[in-house]
């Protein structure tokens, strides 16, 4: 016979099964928090997916005249930082001398022809289209056009409510992350 009572073996089972129910349930609490993780990270990236903005630079030829134009296409407001100018790609500081520059000093225009809007700091809403620089058909104008359109580049850098910020420019044409936008200069 065994010095083993019955009871004995009851206590091992009782704590062996009691020891598995406790790995169990430390089990089940560890992937259920790994459950909460990864839906706050959903729940997150769809907060930002859904103010998303999107700043296309573009520009239009019409009967009128001609315009470069900046228009958020995404769902989300556009912090806008500066947004400048370039030519060859410096940036055009005096946009008067650069179209004297370009067709001459006898057929430089000035802000009586053309019109232009900068929205360097402010915040371009969701839909929102701004005329950056535009121009009505003149025979200067065309042969400003005709001469800077190669050389004409607008840049700038934009951040969503969530701080995600990107860089946009006429020429690539699809905006690129960055880290970070600088500060909208004072003016």
């Amino acid at each position: 016979m065994s010095d083993e009572t019955p009871n004995a073996n009851n206590k091992q089972a009782g704590l062996s099964f009691d020891r598995l129910a406790a790995i169990f349930a430390i089990g089940v609490s560890f992937a259920a928090m790994a459950i909460s993780l990864l839906e706050v990270s959903s729940i997150r990236a769809q907060q930002k997916a859904e103010v998303w903005p999107y700043i296309e630079i573009d520009q239009s030829y019409t009967s009128e005249g001609y315009e470069l134009r900046l228009t958020n296409k995404g769902v989300g407001p556009a912090l806008m930082s500066d947004v400048v100018l370039l030519a060859g790609g410096a940036p055009v500081s005096d946009l008067d001398a650069f179209i004297a520059d370009t067709v001459g000093e006898a057929d430089a225009f000035s802000y009586d022809i053309y019109f232009r809007t900068d929205p360097s700091g402010g915040v371009v809403a969701p839909g929102e289209t701004y005329t950056l620089f535009g121009v009505p058909w003149t025979d200067a104008t065309r042969r400003f056009i005709e001469n800077a359109s190669d050389e004409i580049d607008i840049k700038t850098c934009f951040c969503s409510i969530y701080e995600e910020c990107w860089t946009a420019t006429f020429r690539s044409r699809r905006p690129e992350v960055a880290q970070s936008c600088p500060q909208p200069s004072a003016e």
